[in-house]
């Protein structure tokens, strides 16, 4: 609205001063109203200027205020998902530290049951050794009597 006027006022003083220049031939004192009217044109240009650049000024604050805000948006939506997948990776870590434990126990125990068995196999290994020992010396011994008999 503001600006609708100043053009209006400074269509207006345009035309004035046109018309005062056309009168300004005949006499000498229409020059100083042709002046202060070239002036008052002049300061209603600037009025109209100003009120657009205020304008102009204000729309960009705007503007670069959405854009900031937008720009926190996402930048926060990028901290949430750096945060979920630090979460999710630290879950993952944690899970495969488990399960390495587990492993390693589960492990541990198998070996110490199969050690125990291989220990209880030697041993039997061990007294069939002996056991066959003992029945192959009764074994000659009572082929040396069976043939001394014979």
């Amino acid at each position: 609205m503001r600006r609708i006027l100043a053009e209006t006022a400074m269509t207006a003083l345009f035309v004035a001063a046109v018309a005062l220049l056309g009168f300004y031939y005949y006499r000498d004192v229409l020059l100083a109203v042709v002046i202060m009217l070239v002036l008052a044109f002049a300061l209603v240009l600037k009025i109209a200027v100003d009120s657009d650049l205020v304008t102009e000024r204000s729309a960009r604050a705007k503007l670069a205020l959405l854009v900031s805000e937008r720009v926190d948006d996402i930048s926060h939506g990028v901290s949430h998902i750096a945060d979920e997948l630090t979460t999710r990776n630290r879950d993952v870590l944690d899970s495969l530290a488990e399960a390495r434990h587990l492993y390693t126990v589960e492990a541990g125990a198998q070996y110490r049951e199969l050690a125990k068995k291989i220990v209880d196999v030697e041993n039997i290994v061990s007294e069939t050794r002996k056991n066959l020992a003992l029945l192959a010396s009764v074994l000659d011994e009572r082929m040396k009597r069976m043939e001394a008999g014979l």
